[in-house]
């Protein structure tokens, strides 16, 4: 579970930064 959780966070951490690097590369 704690894994699970972990592995939630990182997902939300890479999308942000997809996010953050569309906004540049736009």
């Amino acid at each position: 579970m704690r894994q699970l959780r972990g592995q939630e966070r990182a997902i939300t951490a890479n999308r942000q930064t997809s996010w953050s690097f569309a906004d540049a590369f736009v």
